[in-house]
């Protein structure tokens, strides 16, 4: 009975030590669980191809040329505003964790509601944003509603 309890004594201590993970990404973020991570992975990719030139490597942005989505209260307000930036860009101040910025954004017209979703979905779950997936459906509802 001594062996029983001397062999599985490791294995519960490994056990538990497994299920008390935080769930934290070795990175700057965590990722909520609710993620789809297919999604994220996409975003991720896409961030680097479009969007990290001006918002930079941690969604830091360059302020006072380019806002920071890192922890941004703008784009955490309204994903489908965000989703209609993406592909209409923007133009006019806007204020970002109490800091304007002006410059025009380009619109990336040529990216599908799939990976303008994907984008997001890596966005908004990065950097200290914490806002689940969202869903290409959610994209094309939003994107018919943009300038309205």
């Amino acid at each position: 009975m001594r062996l029983y309890h001397i062999l599985i004594l490791p294995f519960l201590i490994l056990l538990a030590s497994c299920s008390s993970s935080s769930g934290e990404d070795k990175g700057s973020f965590t990722l909520p669980t609710q993620v789809d991570m297919k999604s994220y992975n996409e975003g991720q990719k896409l961030y680097t191809n479009y969007c990290k030139q001006c918002h930079q490597d941690k969604g830091q942005g360059a302020p006072p040329t380019f806002p920071p989505l890192a922890k941004s209260d703008y784009l955490m307000a309204d994903r489908a505003r965000a989703a209609c930036i993406i592909k209409n860009g923007s133009e006019g101040p806007i204020t970002v964790n109490g800091q304007e910025y002006r410059l025009k954004m380009v619109g990336h017209n040529d990216l599908t509601a799939q990976q303008i979703a994907d984008i997001l979905t890596f966005v908004t779950n990065s950097w200290g944003n914490e806002g689940g997936t969202m869903k290409r459906e959610d994209v094309v509802k939003a994107l018919e509603g943009c300038g309205k």
